[in-house]
């Protein structure tokens, strides 16, 4: 991964990212994290892609001890700053792809929009390193994007073109994802803002969790309310809640 391209676009959070804590429609992800924290003995968390620190905040409300993890120096440092009244978080740099991580299973785990890596081999090795960090009976909460949301869009575009009076072959033309390679497609990696992008299908995402030594207890489109830039947009994300066996 290109650490100084994620410490540039985390300067500008705002305007580069879309903030799941912030265009969540329905505030499921927080729900999901107060319901965990109340419901059990739970004393630990990890959020694993911290990003600028949002949901590592709220996640420090509700836990004893928090593990604050990302890859971006640039990302920690403004979790740090987010945080500075909290003692019970501990930061780390970290790559989920090759680094070992420092401290023991937790019983929550957040993994939002983190696990998109273009590369099967490194999106492989850090969907272990998200698993194993998730103790026995523990829980994650994890949130990808959704290639069921990109053809629609895909969709949409398409039959403007045909509603502009375009033909058949035109409107397809002009709808093809920009620079996508048989590989990438034939994985579900599409381009989003110039970046390569895995997205997901709802049964390759039940048969992953289920190899990863998961229950999925929950599973659904995450919505998000519209932005400047995606009015006419019906944009979703997967959002899985699985307990480890």
């Amino acid at each position: 991964m290109n650490c100084a391209y994620w410490d540039k676009t985390l300067q500008n959070y705002a305007a580069e990212v879309v903030s799941v804590y912030d265009l969540d429609a329905d505030q499921v992800v927080s729900k999901l994290i107060h319901q965990l924290a109340s419901s059990q003995t739970c004393d630990s968390a990890a959020d694993l892609g911290c990003g600028i620190g949002k949901f590592t905040e709220l996640l420090s409300d509700c836990y004893e001890r928090v593990e604050s993890c990302d890859f971006s120096p640039q990302g920690l440092r403004l979790t740090q700053e987010r945080c500075a009244s909290k003692d019970h978080i501990h930061y780390h740099c970290l790559d989920l792809i090759s680094d070992p991580v420092p401290f023991n299973p937790v019983d929550l785990v957040i993994c939002i929009n983190v696990l998109m890596m273009p590369s099967l081999d490194e999106r492989l090795r850090a969907w272990r390193t998200v698993a194993n960090q998730v103790r026995k009976d523990g829980h994650l909460i994890l949130v990808v994007p959704a290639i069921e949301s990109i053809l629609m869009e895909r969709h949409s575009e398409l039959g403007q073109k045909l509603y502009e009076g375009k033909s058949c072959q035109d409107s397809l033309d002009a709808t093809l994802p920009d620079q996508s390679t048989v590989i990438d497609l034939h994985q579900g990696v599409h381009i989003i803002d110039h970046v390569r992008t895995k997205h997901y299908l709802k049964h390759e995402l039940k048969a992953l969790l289920e190899e990863h030594q998961f229950t999925i207890q929950q599973i659904q489109p995450l919505r998000y309310r519209p932005t400047e830039h995606s009015q006419d947009l019906d944009t979703w994300d997967w959002l899985i809640l699985g307990r480890r066996n």
